[in-house]
């Protein structure tokens, strides 16, 4: 049991760095990464920082990291769709809502005729009580409510596909360079607590009440011969 919950646990650890290289380099190209998860299968426990859903699953079988842009959006609205619009403090969309308007009385209701989401960011539409089009500017940050989730919209500049072809490689080779760098870390690590042999007769560290100390050995001494036989590595 100690031995299957520790290879969980190393494995975890090789997951858990993979994923956070593709992170890094995708989030300082300005990609926008909806979840970053350890694991497969249903959530056990999860959070949200800023845009990213940081999350562990059922199955320890590996991670991912999903970006924008790289599986198609899930919601189209389409023209003579009707949708909720709640607006931010300047007075842009920060919310549209897609279904269950009903539970958001203060949304403005529109009904769309022409809506980009990904380069222009606005929604055009009829209003009831209202004559004419009328068109209001979308958030870059903005979300759209469906089935009351929220999930972030993604501007084409937000997504992988726009950057350039050096950004995506870093995002994409960072994974497997994270865990060249944990292995060094590690076998650093590994030296400096265990220590490097060496192949010389020296004497190291030594105990306050071992007989070493009695017998008059001091830290540094070179070992010449034992037993009347000759230390190989005892001469200089």
């Amino acid at each position: 049991m100690n031995t299957f919950i520790s290879i969980i646990i190393i494995f975890g650890l090789l997951v858990f760095i993979h994923e956070l290289g593709h992170l890094i380099f995708a989030k300082r190209a300005g990609i926008l990464c909806r979840e970053f998860a350890i694991g497969f299968g249903p959530k056990i426990f999860s959070f949200k920082k800023a845009e990213t859903v940081y999350t562990i699953r059922l199955l320890p079988l590996g991670g991912f990291v999903r970006m924008a842009g790289e599986d198609p959006e899930i919601i189209q609205v389409k023209p003579g769709y009707e949708i909720g619009l709640l607006f931010n403090e300047k007075g842009k969309v920060n919310k549209l809502i897609i279904n269950n308007k009903s539970k958001h009385p203060d949304c403005k209701v529109i009904q769309v005729e022409r809506i980009d989401m990904e380069h222009d960011l606005f929604v055009t539409g009829y209003v009831p009580d209202e004559e004419g089009l009328v068109t209001y500017s979308i958030d870059e940050k903005a979300e759209y409510v469906h089935d009351e989730h929220a999930t972030q919209i993604a501007p084409y500049n937000r997504q992988f596909s726009s950057k350039t072809k050096s950004q995506r490689a870093l995002a994409l080779f960072a994974g497997p360079a994270m865990n060249f760098v944990l292995a060094i870390a590690i076998l650093t690590m590994y030296a400096w607590i265990a220590g490097i042999p060496v192949n010389e007769a020296l004497v190291g560290d030594l105990t306050e009440d071992g007989v070493a100390i009695e017998s008059g050995l001091q830290s540094g001494d070179r070992i010449l011969s034992i037993g009347g036989e000759e230390f190989p590595h005892g001469k200089k």
